[in-house]
């Protein structure tokens, strides 16, 4: 059986995750508004917002609001999601980057089991992710 984990210290081991998952990525070529319209809007703060609109341009979000209250840029690519709704934050926690050993090959209940002690630091799969 091949040991491939490192272990580091806990705070040390999280400064190398946070440095790989907030790198720092060339921007994009400036594109066009998309006018999100519509929407069920879950904003981070705030009331839900019923009948909303969210205008996104190059990554960045420009406006969000009541429909009546946000007008897109006139050139916005207008996308109309009545019925449908825009939050943020639902990502998949479920990763296998760092080669983690452990979770996926115990027991569905072991909460000795943590991955964060597994973690292979040099293995590539961090370099692809950033």
């Amino acid at each position: 059986m091949k040991f491939r984990a490192l272990f580091l210290p806990a705070g040390l081991l999280a400064a190398v995750i946070l440095r790989v998952a907030f790198a720092q990525t060339p921007a994009a070529p400036s594109g066009k508004a998309r006018a999100f319209t519509g929407a069920k809007i879950f904003p981070v703060s705030g009331p839900v917002i019923e009948d909303g609109t969210l205008v996104v341009q190059d990554g960045r979000i420009l406006a969000i609001g009541p429909h009546a209250a946000v007008t897109p840029p006139a050139d916005a690519e207008i996308m109309d999601c009545k019925g449908k709704v825009i939050m943020p934050g639902l990502i998949c926690t479920h990763s296998h980057i760092g080669e983690p050993s452990g979770g996926d090959m115990s027991a569905p209940i072991q909460p000795e089991t943590r991955v964060l002690d597994s973690i292979d630091i040099r293995d590539n799969s961090l370099a692809r992710a950033r």
